[in-house]
């Protein structure tokens, strides 16, 4: 699956551990500092001959939330991290993860502030257009 893949080569390079700060299709009320990956629609398949697909054209979010609530470093906290996932993950071309090609990962823009949750800690969001290898 995309975010399993995805949350193992973010894990692999060093920004959280699955399962402890790094969480796929949710974030949940702890840690404070959280990274969440989660899948939203794409756009459709590239197909050969007008049925056989070739290629998924998947999007995925990276959310980052700071573990410094109420703090001036909070918003800090968490644009760091997203900037350094963001930096991973922009242009990255030709990966194999999970036994799957990615011909290309793409932000469709830099990390942004989303505001705060109900807890007052900082949000930072980026999303992602992929193209990877069907299955």
């Amino acid at each position: 699956m995309l975010l399993d893949a995805l949350a193992a080569h973010i894990a692999a390079n060093g920004h959280g551990v699955v399962g402890t700060d790094l969480f796929k299709s949710q974030i949940p009320d702890s840690p404070d500092f959280a990274i969440g990956l989660f899948e939203y629609p794409g756009l459709p398949s590239t197909k050969a001959f007008g049925t056989t697909v070739l290629i998924e054209n998947a999007r995925f979010q990276v959310m980052v939330r700071s573990s410094r609530p109420g703090t001036a470093n909070a918003y800090v906290t968490a644009r760091n991290k997203a900037e350094a996932i963001y930096v991973l993950l922009d242009g990255a071309g030709k990966l194999t993860l999970s036994g799957k090609v990615y011909y290309y990962i793409e932000a469709l823009g830099p990390p942004s502030p989303l505001g705060e949750d109900d807890n007052k800690r900082q949000l930072i969001t980026c999303n992602y257009a992929v193209n990877k290898e069907v299955g």
